[in-house]
């Protein structure tokens, strides 16, 4: 259950992940035109979850992190709680599992793009407080801020497919350890059940022979 309930955290955090991420290429988009500082905040918001998720994944690479930290960095990335310990322990100990490998690969792939959004709102920034944003401009930061979206949205879907593939093959696995290991139980208990009533009989020849 808690294998499934991680998996689940792991869907649950792409999902949101993804979703700010597409967020944050609208907004930064709306600030490109508008210069609305609403639109900056809007973007820096959602910018600050996919931070949080990579600096909890970057952590764990490490090797040498704050447990409590990495949990909290979690927690800001709306990560599913009861699944945050699991998480942290596939991360940390099996990262290159099948499909576990592919899905962070995929994850890590958007890091420099992202990076490249953040660029982007601080040069737009710039440019509407100091009034130097031309029309030519615009369009070269729209055209980035597009082409850094399609450049990022198949890789997350990359990482959305894996994680599922991983827990169909993590469930296939768990139902066969499951069921191997009632198999395994109910012949310990035949073998047990017929010692039991070879013993029985025994006693019961012992005291046949004492009775005669």
């Amino acid at each position: 259950l808690q294998v499934q309930v991680t998996l689940a955290g792991f869907l649950n955090g792409e999902s949101i992940w993804s979703k700010s991420q597409k967020q944050a290429g609208i907004d930064l988009d709306q600030y490109a035109i508008s210069g609305d500082k609403a639109n900056l905040a809007a973007f820096r918001a959602n910018y600050a979850l996919l931070a949080s998720d990579r600096s909890a994944r970057d952590a764990i690479a490490s090797g040498d992190f704050d447990n409590q930290k990495v949990i909290q960095a979690f927690v800001r990335g709306d990560v599913i709680p009861r699944a945050i310990p699991g998480m942290i322990f596939i991360l940390d100990h099996i990262p290159s599992a099948p499909y576990i490998r592919q899905a962070l690969e995929a994850w890590r792939s958007t890091d420099a793009s992202i990076d490249e959004l953040g660029e982007i709102a601080n040069e737009l920034e710039r440019a509407h407080a100091d009034g130097e944003l031309s029309t030519v401009q615009l369009a070269r930061q729209r055209g980035r801020i597009l082409a850094l979206n399609t450049y990022i949205e198949p890789r997350t879907k990359v990482f959305s497919l894996e994680i599922a593939l991983g827990a169909s093959w993590i469930g296939q696995i768990l139902f066969i350890s499951v069921l191997a290991a009632a198999i395994l139980a109910v012949l310990l208990w035949l073998r047990m059940a017929t010692r039991v009533r070879a013993s029985v009989r025994g006693s019961e020849e012992r005291y046949r022979l004492l009775f005669d």
